[in-house]
């Protein structure tokens, strides 16, 4: 059984006078690592959303592990595109935010939390605030934070654009270190970019979102992109431009549809 299905979904926000998915259909195997790539605004951060019952007014079926998203709320850790890190609190007490409403002790939840942090290489920077950390240790601070809630026993990773607030060489550090971060996770991975080397870099496959409303997926397989050195291979050099030249159209139809 996949992990995560959806069937027939169709889906518009009510201020819009317009559908971002019609009757979409797809779906992902468990320890799948998917990234999702497509114009801006054509629904890939609101697959996330239906998917955590942000969105609840759809048409169609989603389910994730075989439940409706409202009674699968266990399975999913999400770590959107902010860090949304809490400056009154240190780093420690950051990362123990979703344990304080499971029944564990005081105790268990900091002993959880720094293994976390060791696992980010921030191990010593526990006692500090938010206010105190480069913005690409605030990130890690953040998957520290979601990492936790998958020891919990969540199967399923969302990860929204997490680097895209970042200056290009630490996203470059942050995607070579994600890339280890996640290859030693048994959990599915489902990841929104806008960055197509990012996109094949991270992802075992890619899921392509074109038009409005979005009626299908392309999914490219990229399982055969190990390292940052496998970019620039010939395949993937065609692949990347391939990749380009569908964003390229698609904002081209975006801005015809919108008389720009």
């Amino acid at each position: 059984m996949p992990l995560v299905q959806f069937a027939d979904v169709t889906f518009g926000y009510k201020e819009d006078d317009y559908l971002l998915l019609r009757n979409l259909s797809f779906t992902v195997q468990k320890n799948d690592i998917i990234t999702v790539i497509g114009a801006s605004g054509c629904g890939k951060s609101t697959l996330f959303r239906l998917m955590t019952c942000l969105e609840k007014e759809y048409k169609g079926s989603i389910s994730i592990n075989g439940k409706s998203p409202e009674n699968a709320s266990g399975t999913a850790a999400f770590m959107p595109q902010k860090d949304l890190l809490m400056p009154w609190r240190n780093i420690l007490k950051n990362v123990t935010l979703p344990l304080e409403v499971l029944p564990i002790s005081k105790s268990e939840r900091i002993e959880i939390a720094k293994e976390a942090l060791s696992k980010v290489g921030l191990s010593d920077c526990e006692k500090k605030r938010p206010s105190e950390l480069s913005g690409g240790m605030r990130q890690r601070v953040s998957f520290a934070r979601t990492l936790v809630q998958l020891w919990q026993g969540r199967e399923l990773l969302l990860l929204d654009e997490p680097f895209s607030a970042l200056d290009s060489l630490t996203r470059i550090s942050m995607q070579d270190w994600l890339i280890g971060q996640v290859n030693d996770l048994n959990a599915t991975v489902m990841m929104v970019t806008h960055d197509v080397e990012e996109a094949m870099l991270i992802g075992n496959k890619i899921f392509l979102l074109t038009g409005r409303p979005v009626k299908e997926i392309s999914i490219i397989d990229v399982s055969g992109i190990k390292c940052r050195d496998d970019l620039y291979l010939p395949q993937s050099v065609k692949l990347k431009n391939q990749l380009v030249s569908a964003f390229l159209t698609e904002n081209a139809d975006k801005a015809e549809r919108s008389g720009v």
